[in-house]
């Protein structure tokens, strides 16, 4: 039995980013699961193939599945969110907020891609792994285990983020033609590059390290720290979420986070 069917009376025309239109049609499901009731109308797909039959995957809201990209398992896709090209989303892999899954890029197990992150190209996201905020990952770029890649990260090339590691920083990271492929470790306050001549990436890292572990000498000094503009109290704040987006004013006696 089928658990969704496409609603014809509501189609709409979409224009893709290479200007070509393409039809969208709006689901509805015809059997209730998971948090979707029967008769509850999703988000749009261009075709059958885009959304398995079988499991609790889901497209919900205004999100957009389309091209020869895929949900399947119990995958679930939110918002404004779009998978397209050949992407890949099963087990129970989520995406939502305005994120981007497409080219041959793969997100799987129990991994989150959210705000306007992007994984596109051979990219892979799986395990635990989220990635958000303004956060890039393609070419052959992984996350995995309880990665968190987030900020204005770009990773590319071979480059892997294992583990429970935390990449905030805003550099670019990639493993130059000259490198082997690279492993990025990272702690929630530092990061090792592990691949040929990579001083340059090493050195980048810890100088963010240095530079944030100035900024929180500072606040226990006693500088007042903003956030927006506004002044806020520390006390109940992780200011780790923040490594790589500290900075402070030693003659105002500030420290300001940017989001």
């Amino acid at each position: 039995m089928k658990k969704y069917e496409t609603v014809i009376e509501s189609r709409t025309q979409f224009q893709k980013e290479t200007g070509e239109t393409i039809e969208l049609y709006r689901i509805r499901a015809l059997t209730s699961f998971a948090d979707v009731q029967a008769g509850e109308l999703g988000g749009y797909i261009e075709k059958e193939d885009n959304l398995s039959q079988e499991g609790t995957a889901w497209v919900h809201g205004d999100a957009k599945v389309y091209g020869d990209a895929r949900v399947s398992g119990n995958a679930n896709v939110h918002g404004e969110a779009e998978v397209y090209g050949n992407a890949r989303m099963y087990g129970s892999a989520e995406a939502y907020g305005n994120a981007r899954l497409y080219d041959n890029a793969k997100a799987h197990g129990e991994a989150e891609i959210y705000g306007n992150a992007k994984v596109y190209g051979q990219a892979e996201i799986y395990e635990n792994a989220g990635v958000y905020g303004s956060a890039r990952m393609h070419e052959n770029a992984s996350a995995r285990g309880d990665a968190n890649v987030h900020g204005k990260t770009e990773l590319r090339g071979e480059t892997t983020v294992p583990g429970r590691a935390r990449c905030f920083i805003r550099n670019m990271i990639k493993p130059f033609a000259s490198l082997e492929p690279c492993v990025l470790a990272f702690s929630a306050i530092m990061a090792v590059a592990i691949c040929g001549t990579a001083s340059y990436l090493v050195r980048s890292c810890l100088e963010e390290k240095r530079h944030f572990e100035e900024a929180m000498r500072h606040i226990r000094d006693g500088y007042a720290v903003y956030i927006d503009g506004r002044e806020v109290e520390t006390d109940n704040i992780d200011l780790e979420q923040y490594y790589g987006m500290l900075s402070y004013d030693m003659e105002k006696r500030k420290v300001y986070i940017a989001h």
